[in-house]
């Protein structure tokens, strides 16, 4: 009896994410997929009211006048056009913005056939809208992994997943169409996000996969490139999180701030970082060689589209881009007013040191060198749970027996 009681104990602490705290916390994914559907909920109700919306502004440039979205063919020359043209349906050679979006137009011709040759607008709107509150599900599982300790509890959660759900920001990319892009890059921006995780924890879930994870994640990030350009900076965000996620330390050679009693093994974990960075930025400069390359050339913007990058002293150029950071800001925290397009100089631009709007830059100019003046622990709350003896079974079953903490 004794032993039997022995080989339970061991069988239950063998088996990954078995223990009190973790079913109290955050790291009960019922909670986090229930947090998920919840926050997924009140973004459709948040947005249904657009299902009725029309095609407007850039929706008709895009959508309604583009060939490559309204006529028939097969899908092989249709995907092969798409390929060739930019967001607008012009031929890349002649496009100035060089708007490389395939996968979005593809979304919009798939729509058009959906309502049988139609631009029926309910189908359209109700596809940005489900993709909203797909993206929302995800953004909280991906803070549940990355940001939020299992003992923080569903609170935490809620708030991202709400928040992220109803922020006035997203009007123009859920009820603009043109936001598409927006959405669906955002969507493979967060599965590499989900998909990297376990490949920054390889130690916990085996090295075969994590690189099928890491794999992925670099897929899902091309996937993201191909419905918009802003998509190439999660290769970026990967590789900072994962830094922070195993703190790491450049200089003078890349180690762990923690190696424990013996510093070899926090330099071998450091140089799986290393090698995981590495890739991450070959393979980003691939990508941009084969955009640049598909581009044929880089784009060309006029006065219109980027005032601040037509403003000839130097000092003042860059004191108007700060401008448009200002604006960021503002919309993220205090969203008073909104646009559905920041161009054709609604943002005016700096000349003269005495403008009152200077002080807001430097205000934000300080903030961010405090913030990135402070040691990473302080500003991800999972990393103080990271740095304690909890290893990272937490969120991803190890292979490893663990004894509850």
């Amino acid at each position: 009896m004794a032993d039997a009681g022995k080989k339970t104990n061991l069988d239950q602490e063998a088996t990954p994410g078995r223990n009190d705290q973790e079913d109290e916390g955050v790291g009960a994914w019922g909670d986090i997929l229930l947090v998920a559907a919840v926050s997924s909920l009140a973004a459709v109700a948040t947005f249904e009211n657009a299902l009725d919306a029309d095609f407007v502004f850039d929706d008709n440039g895009a959508i309604v006048e583009n060939e490559d979205v309204v006529s028939r063919g097969s899908i092989g020359d249709k995907v092969s056009n798409m390929f060739q043209h930019d967001f607008w349906g012009r031929p890349m050679p002649v496009s100035a913005h060089k708007s490389f979006r395939p996968l979005t137009v593809l979304t919009f011709h798939l729509n058009w056939l959906q309502a049988g040759g139609r631009l029926d607008r309910r189908v359209f709107h109700g596809t940005n809208i489900l993709l909203h509150a797909l993206n929302t599900s995800l953004l909280v599982v991906v803070a549940a992994l990355w940001v939020f300790p299992r003992s923080s509890g569903k609170l935490p959660l809620l708030a991202v997943g709400t928040l992220f759900a109803t922020h006035p920001v997203h009007c123009e990319a859920v009820v603009g169409l043109v936001g598409r892009a927006d959405l669906l890059s955002a969507l493979f921006y967060l599965l590499s996000l989900l998909l990297y995780f376990p490949a920054s924890v390889s130690g916990h879930v085996g090295r075969g996969r994590a690189a099928g994870c890491f794999i992925l994640a670099l897929a899902m990030v091309a996937l993201s490139l191909l419905c918009k350009e802003t998509g190439i900076t999660a290769l970026a965000v990967l590789g900072s999180l994962d830094a922070v996620r195993n703190r790491v330390t450049l200089l003078p050679y890349p180690t762990l701030k923690d190696s424990g009693p013996g510093k070899e093994p926090g330099r071998r974990c450091a140089g799986w970082y290393m090698l995981r960075l590495s890739i991450l930025t070959a393979f980003g400069s691939l990508l941009l060689l084969l955009r640049i390359r598909i581009m044929h050339g880089s784009p060309t913007f006029t006065a219109e589209n980027n005032p601040a990058a037509f403003v000839e002293e130097a000092l003042y150029r860059w004191l108007s881009y700060w401008q448009y950071y200002v604006v960021n800001a503002r919309l993220l925290l205090f969203p008073r007013w909104l646009c559905c397009d920041w161009s054709m100089g609604c943002i005016r631009t700096v000349k003269d040191l005495r403008d009152p709007r200077n002080v807001y830059s430097l205000a934000l100019l300080l903030f961010i060198a405090t913030l990135l003046g402070q040691d990473a622990s302080s500003l991800v709350p999972c990393v103080s749970c990271w740095q304690r003896s909890q290893p990272a079974h937490a969120c991803v079953p190890s292979r490893q027996p663990v004894s509850a903490p």
